[in-house]
Protein backbone atom coordinates (compact mmCIF):
# COMPACT_ATOMS: atom_id res chain seq x y z
CA UNK A 1 0.00 0.00 0.00
CA UNK A 2 1.29 3.50 -0.93
CA UNK A 3 0.65 6.39 1.12
CA UNK A 4 2.34 5.18 4.62
CA UNK A 5 -0.13 3.81 7.12
CA UNK A 6 -4.22 4.29 6.87
CA UNK A 7 -7.04 3.18 8.44
CA UNK A 8 -8.85 0.06 6.95
CA UNK A 9 -11.14 1.19 4.08
CA UNK A 10 -15.06 0.98 5.49
CA UNK A 11 -17.41 -1.84 4.32
CA UNK A 12 -19.66 -0.05 2.03
CA UNK A 13 -23.42 -1.01 2.48
CA UNK A 14 -25.36 -2.59 -0.15
CA UNK A 15 -28.76 -1.16 -0.82
CA UNK A 16 -31.13 -2.92 -2.80
CA UNK A 17 -34.61 -0.89 -1.90
CA UNK A 18 -35.88 1.84 -4.31
CA UNK A 19 -35.34 0.32 -7.48
CA UNK A 20 -38.54 2.14 -9.18
CA UNK A 21 -39.44 1.10 -12.70
CA UNK A 22 -37.29 3.52 -14.79
CA UNK A 23 -38.66 3.58 -19.00
CA UNK A 24 -35.73 5.11 -20.07
CA UNK A 25 -32.43 3.68 -19.64
CA UNK A 26 -30.60 7.09 -19.89
CA UNK A 27 -32.20 8.10 -16.41
CA UNK A 28 -32.01 4.94 -14.86
CA UNK A 29 -28.52 5.05 -13.00
CA UNK A 30 -29.38 8.99 -11.85
CA UNK A 31 -32.99 8.27 -10.14
CA UNK A 32 -31.84 5.06 -8.56
CA UNK A 33 -28.83 6.74 -7.25
CA UNK A 34 -30.40 9.52 -6.11
CA UNK A 35 -33.19 6.60 -4.53
CA UNK A 36 -29.81 4.76 -2.59
CA UNK A 37 -28.66 8.26 -1.53
CA UNK A 38 -31.62 8.89 0.43
CA UNK A 39 -31.78 5.64 2.15
CA UNK A 40 -28.60 5.07 2.79
CA UNK A 41 -26.85 7.98 3.49
CA UNK A 42 -26.63 7.31 7.19
CA UNK A 43 -25.13 4.11 6.72
CA UNK A 44 -22.62 5.28 4.69
CA UNK A 45 -21.72 8.48 6.97
CA UNK A 46 -21.81 6.03 9.51
CA UNK A 47 -19.14 3.30 8.55
CA UNK A 48 -17.08 6.26 7.61
CA UNK A 49 -16.32 7.97 10.53
CA UNK A 50 -12.54 8.24 11.38
CA UNK A 51 -11.76 7.31 7.55
CA UNK A 52 -12.81 10.44 6.06
CA UNK A 53 -9.98 12.31 8.67
CA UNK A 54 -7.52 9.80 6.52
CA UNK A 55 -8.84 11.96 2.97
CA UNK A 56 -6.81 14.59 1.66
CA UNK A 57 -7.74 18.32 1.52
CA UNK A 58 -10.19 18.88 -1.51
CA UNK A 59 -8.07 20.86 -3.76
CA UNK A 60 -9.29 24.81 -4.51
CA UNK A 61 -10.20 26.01 -7.84
CA UNK A 62 -12.79 26.09 -10.29
CA UNK A 63 -15.72 23.81 -9.73
CA UNK A 64 -15.11 20.17 -11.67
CA UNK A 65 -16.73 19.53 -14.99
CA UNK A 66 -18.30 16.08 -15.51
CA UNK A 67 -19.91 15.52 -18.20
CA UNK A 68 -21.92 12.24 -19.34
CA UNK A 69 -19.83 9.84 -21.65
CA UNK A 70 -21.93 7.46 -23.70
CA UNK A 71 -23.04 4.00 -22.19
CA UNK A 72 -24.53 0.87 -23.63
CA UNK A 73 -26.20 -2.02 -20.95
CA UNK A 74 -27.40 -5.32 -22.50
CA UNK A 75 -28.01 -8.25 -20.70
CA UNK A 76 -26.41 -11.13 -21.57
CA UNK A 77 -28.06 -14.15 -22.65
CA UNK A 78 -27.24 -17.44 -21.00
CA UNK A 79 -27.61 -18.12 -17.66
CA UNK A 80 -25.86 -17.43 -14.58
CA UNK A 81 -22.50 -18.75 -13.69
CA UNK A 82 -21.81 -17.37 -10.32
CA UNK A 83 -19.23 -15.36 -9.32
CA UNK A 84 -15.20 -15.95 -10.24
CA UNK A 85 -13.50 -17.44 -7.73
CA UNK A 86 -11.09 -15.16 -5.67
CA UNK A 87 -12.41 -11.66 -5.56
CA UNK A 88 -13.49 -8.62 -7.82
CA UNK A 89 -11.39 -8.68 -10.96
CA UNK A 90 -10.01 -5.31 -12.75
CA UNK A 91 -8.30 -5.75 -16.10
CA UNK A 92 -6.20 -2.94 -17.43
CA UNK A 93 -5.11 -3.02 -20.99
CA UNK A 94 -3.56 -0.59 -23.42
CA UNK A 95 -4.23 -1.76 -26.63
CA UNK A 96 -2.45 0.51 -29.07
CA UNK A 97 -5.23 0.56 -31.33
CA UNK A 98 -4.91 3.81 -32.93
CA UNK A 99 -3.46 2.90 -35.51
CA UNK A 100 -1.30 5.74 -36.25
CA UNK A 101 1.65 5.05 -33.55
CA UNK A 102 4.35 2.94 -33.91
CA UNK A 103 3.18 0.20 -31.66
CA UNK A 104 0.50 -0.28 -34.21
CA UNK A 105 2.93 -0.75 -37.53
CA UNK A 106 5.20 -2.73 -35.07
CA UNK A 107 2.78 -5.07 -33.03
CA UNK A 108 -0.73 -4.60 -33.45
CA UNK A 109 -1.11 -4.45 -37.30
CA UNK A 110 -5.17 -4.51 -36.69
CA UNK A 111 -4.79 -8.41 -33.81
CA UNK A 112 -4.73 -6.46 -30.53
CA UNK A 113 -8.33 -6.43 -30.24
CA UNK A 114 -8.96 -9.91 -31.12
CA UNK A 115 -6.11 -10.72 -28.41
CA UNK A 116 -7.70 -8.45 -25.92
CA UNK A 117 -10.95 -10.32 -26.26
CA UNK A 118 -9.78 -13.78 -25.73
CA UNK A 119 -8.05 -12.34 -22.50
CA UNK A 120 -11.89 -10.77 -21.41
CA UNK A 121 -13.41 -14.24 -22.09
CA UNK A 122 -10.86 -16.46 -20.24
CA UNK A 123 -10.09 -14.45 -17.55
CA UNK A 124 -13.74 -13.31 -16.81
CA UNK A 125 -12.92 -10.14 -15.24
CA UNK A 126 -15.61 -7.96 -13.44
CA UNK A 127 -14.06 -4.55 -14.63
CA UNK A 128 -11.92 -4.09 -17.53
CA UNK A 129 -10.75 -0.53 -18.32
CA UNK A 130 -9.36 0.23 -21.64
CA UNK A 131 -6.86 2.94 -23.31
CA UNK A 132 -5.59 3.57 -26.55
CA UNK A 133 -8.49 1.94 -28.52
CA UNK A 134 -11.72 2.98 -30.56
CA UNK A 135 -14.98 3.85 -30.14
CA UNK A 136 -16.28 0.17 -32.04
CA UNK A 137 -13.38 -1.42 -29.88
CA UNK A 138 -15.16 -0.86 -26.62
CA UNK A 139 -18.91 -0.62 -28.20
CA UNK A 140 -18.84 -3.71 -30.73
CA UNK A 141 -15.73 -5.70 -30.23
CA UNK A 142 -14.96 -5.81 -26.77
CA UNK A 143 -18.20 -5.97 -24.91
CA UNK A 144 -19.52 -8.68 -26.51
CA UNK A 145 -16.88 -10.83 -24.54
CA UNK A 146 -17.63 -9.83 -21.18
CA UNK A 147 -20.78 -11.23 -22.02
CA UNK A 148 -19.72 -14.35 -23.12
CA UNK A 149 -18.00 -14.69 -19.57
CA UNK A 150 -21.25 -13.44 -17.60
CA UNK A 151 -24.25 -14.90 -19.17
CA UNK A 152 -27.54 -14.02 -17.12
CA UNK A 153 -25.49 -10.85 -15.90
CA UNK A 154 -26.00 -6.78 -16.41
CA UNK A 155 -22.88 -6.35 -18.66
CA UNK A 156 -22.22 -2.68 -19.96
CA UNK A 157 -19.57 -0.37 -22.18
CA UNK A 158 -19.04 3.18 -21.61
CA UNK A 159 -16.44 5.15 -23.81
CA UNK A 160 -15.10 8.95 -23.44
CA UNK A 161 -12.78 9.98 -26.60
CA UNK A 162 -9.39 12.36 -26.52
CA UNK A 163 -9.94 15.73 -27.65
CA UNK A 164 -8.27 17.61 -30.49
CA UNK A 165 -6.88 20.77 -29.20
CA UNK A 166 -7.69 22.56 -32.09
CA UNK A 167 -11.78 21.20 -31.38
CA UNK A 168 -13.40 18.23 -31.86
CA UNK A 169 -12.43 14.35 -30.97
CA UNK A 170 -8.95 12.79 -31.64
CA UNK A 171 -9.55 9.76 -34.34
CA UNK A 172 -8.20 6.76 -35.14
CA UNK A 173 -6.38 5.69 -38.85
CA UNK A 174 -10.12 4.38 -39.87
CA UNK A 175 -12.05 7.78 -38.84
CA UNK A 176 -13.96 6.18 -35.92
CA UNK A 177 -13.35 7.84 -32.39
CA UNK A 178 -10.10 7.46 -30.38
CA UNK A 179 -10.12 6.85 -26.53
CA UNK A 180 -10.38 5.35 -23.75
CA UNK A 181 -13.44 2.40 -22.59
CA UNK A 182 -14.73 0.98 -19.37
CA UNK A 183 -16.61 -2.66 -19.57
CA UNK A 184 -17.61 -4.12 -16.54
CA UNK A 185 -20.35 -6.30 -15.16
CA UNK A 186 -23.26 -6.29 -12.34
CA UNK A 187 -24.93 -9.63 -11.14
CA UNK A 188 -28.55 -9.40 -11.83
CA UNK A 189 -29.73 -9.64 -8.75
CA UNK A 190 -28.11 -6.67 -7.60
CA UNK A 191 -28.03 -4.35 -10.91
CA UNK A 192 -29.74 -1.22 -9.72
CA UNK A 193 -28.36 0.63 -13.14
CA UNK A 194 -26.13 2.38 -14.31
CA UNK A 195 -24.74 6.21 -15.37
CA UNK A 196 -21.01 7.43 -17.17
CA UNK A 197 -19.66 10.32 -16.57
CA UNK A 198 -16.68 11.62 -18.14
CA UNK A 199 -14.30 14.68 -19.50
CA UNK A 200 -10.79 16.23 -20.47
CA UNK A 201 -9.11 17.41 -17.82
CA UNK A 202 -9.31 21.05 -17.46
CA UNK A 203 -6.19 23.17 -19.80
CA UNK A 204 -5.59 25.21 -17.16
CA UNK A 205 -3.40 26.03 -14.05
CA UNK A 206 -3.47 24.23 -11.37
CA UNK A 207 -3.84 25.68 -7.34
CA UNK A 208 -0.01 24.82 -6.94
CA UNK A 209 0.69 26.08 -10.44
CA UNK A 210 1.02 23.28 -12.39
CA UNK A 211 -0.72 22.25 -14.92
CA UNK A 212 -3.21 19.25 -16.50
CA UNK A 213 -3.05 19.31 -19.86
CA UNK A 214 0.49 18.82 -21.61
CA UNK A 215 1.11 22.29 -23.52
CA UNK A 216 2.80 20.64 -26.11
CA UNK A 217 0.77 17.83 -26.93
CA UNK A 218 -2.29 18.24 -29.64
CA UNK A 219 -4.43 15.08 -27.51
CA UNK A 220 -5.78 16.49 -24.32
CA UNK A 221 -6.04 13.65 -22.57
CA UNK A 222 -9.52 12.50 -20.73
CA UNK A 223 -11.10 10.66 -17.76
CA UNK A 224 -14.17 8.03 -17.86
CA UNK A 225 -15.96 7.08 -14.68
CA UNK A 226 -19.59 4.32 -14.46
CA UNK A 227 -21.15 4.36 -11.69
CA UNK A 228 -22.96 0.75 -11.46
CA UNK A 229 -25.49 2.39 -8.72
CA UNK A 230 -24.61 0.97 -5.35
CA UNK A 231 -22.23 -1.73 -6.21
CA UNK A 232 -19.14 0.64 -7.31
CA UNK A 233 -17.36 3.06 -9.54
CA UNK A 234 -14.92 2.11 -12.00
CA UNK A 235 -12.66 4.94 -13.88
CA UNK A 236 -9.86 4.54 -16.26
CA UNK A 237 -7.64 7.07 -17.79
CA UNK A 238 -4.40 7.16 -19.84
CA UNK A 239 -2.25 10.17 -18.78
CA UNK A 240 0.02 12.41 -20.35
CA UNK A 241 2.89 10.52 -21.63
CA UNK A 242 5.82 12.98 -22.53
CA UNK A 243 5.46 15.58 -19.32
CA UNK A 244 5.89 13.47 -16.04
CA UNK A 245 4.67 16.22 -13.72
CA UNK A 246 1.44 16.73 -15.96
CA UNK A 247 0.39 13.03 -15.58
CA UNK A 248 0.91 13.54 -11.64
CA UNK A 249 -1.36 16.52 -11.85
CA UNK A 250 -3.37 14.73 -13.92
CA UNK A 251 -3.89 11.92 -11.35
CA UNK A 252 -4.13 14.17 -8.48
CA UNK A 253 -6.74 16.02 -10.01
CA UNK A 254 -8.96 12.70 -10.73
CA UNK A 255 -7.87 11.02 -7.80
CA UNK A 256 -8.56 14.29 -5.24
CA UNK A 257 -11.02 16.33 -7.53
CA UNK A 258 -13.02 14.20 -9.91
CA UNK A 259 -13.69 10.93 -7.46
CA UNK A 260 -14.84 12.92 -4.74
CA UNK A 261 -17.06 15.17 -7.08
CA UNK A 262 -18.84 11.76 -8.37
CA UNK A 263 -19.00 10.37 -4.23
CA UNK A 264 -21.36 14.04 -3.32
CA UNK A 265 -22.80 13.06 -6.83
CA UNK A 266 -23.93 9.96 -6.03
CA UNK A 267 -22.99 7.85 -3.69
CA UNK A 268 -19.57 6.78 -1.67
CA UNK A 269 -19.02 2.87 -3.13
CA UNK A 270 -16.07 0.66 -3.77
CA UNK A 271 -14.09 2.85 -6.30
CA UNK A 272 -11.77 1.65 -8.99
CA UNK A 273 -8.88 3.27 -11.19
CA UNK A 274 -7.40 1.40 -14.01
CA UNK A 275 -5.01 3.13 -16.81
CA UNK A 276 -1.94 3.71 -18.35
CA UNK A 277 -0.74 6.46 -16.02
CA UNK A 278 2.81 7.00 -18.34
CA UNK A 279 3.98 7.15 -14.14
CA UNK A 280 6.52 5.02 -12.28
CA UNK A 281 5.01 5.21 -8.67
CA UNK A 282 1.78 6.41 -7.63
CA UNK A 283 2.66 7.89 -4.58
CA UNK A 284 2.83 11.55 -6.32
CA UNK A 285 -1.16 11.06 -6.39
CA UNK A 286 -2.62 8.06 -4.08
CA UNK A 287 -4.55 9.09 -0.97
CA UNK A 288 -3.34 7.34 1.70
CA UNK A 289 -5.91 5.18 2.44
CA UNK A 290 -6.16 3.85 -1.37
CA UNK A 291 -4.33 0.61 -2.60
CA UNK A 292 -1.82 0.76 -5.85
CA UNK A 293 -0.55 -2.12 -7.59
CA UNK A 294 2.01 -1.19 -10.95
CA UNK A 295 2.45 -3.93 -13.49
CA UNK A 296 5.86 -2.58 -13.13
CA UNK A 297 5.56 -0.40 -16.01
CA UNK A 298 3.29 2.40 -16.08
CA UNK A 299 0.30 0.78 -15.88
CA UNK A 300 -1.64 0.92 -12.49
CA UNK A 301 -4.33 -0.05 -10.62
CA UNK A 302 -5.28 2.22 -7.65
CA UNK A 303 -8.26 1.67 -5.48
CA UNK A 304 -10.28 2.30 -1.78
CA UNK A 305 -10.61 -1.81 -1.40
CA UNK A 306 -7.06 -3.97 -0.70
CA UNK A 307 -5.72 -5.79 -3.29
CA UNK A 308 -5.62 -9.60 -2.48
CA UNK A 309 -3.88 -10.42 -5.78
CA UNK A 310 -1.73 -9.22 -9.31
CA UNK A 311 -1.42 -11.09 -12.56
CA UNK A 312 0.97 -9.73 -15.61
CA UNK A 313 0.12 -11.73 -19.02
CA UNK A 314 2.43 -10.51 -21.73
CA UNK A 315 0.39 -10.05 -25.12
CA UNK A 316 2.28 -10.37 -28.78
CA UNK A 317 0.05 -7.22 -30.48
CA UNK A 318 0.72 -4.25 -28.09
CA UNK A 319 3.55 -2.84 -26.24
CA UNK A 320 1.55 -3.32 -22.77
CA UNK A 321 1.17 -6.61 -20.79
CA UNK A 322 -2.32 -7.53 -19.92
CA UNK A 323 -2.45 -6.46 -16.08
CA UNK A 324 -5.47 -8.28 -14.04
CA UNK A 325 -5.84 -6.85 -10.28
CA UNK A 326 -7.80 -8.87 -8.14
CA UNK A 327 -9.47 -6.88 -4.86
CA UNK A 328 -10.61 -8.02 -2.12
CA UNK A 329 -14.95 -8.03 -2.63
CA UNK A 330 -16.69 -5.48 -0.62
Amino acid sequence: MAGGPAPSPPRFPRCLSGTGGWSAPEWEGVAAGRQWVAAGVSAVLATAVGWAAARPAAATGAPVAIGRADLRVVTAPGQPRGEAPGGFGVLQLNLCNSGWAPCYRELNRGRAVAEAYRQVVALRPDLVTLNEVCRADVFDRLLPALARGWPGDRVYAAFEPARERTGGPVRCADGDEYGIGVLGRVPAATWLGAVAFGATYPDSRTPDGGTTQDAGSREERAWLCVYAVANYLGCTTHLANADGVVAANQCRYLLGRVVPALWRRQAIVPTVVGGDLNLDSDRTCLPGWWFGRRDGEVQHVLANSPPSGTRRIALAHTDHPAWLVTLSRW
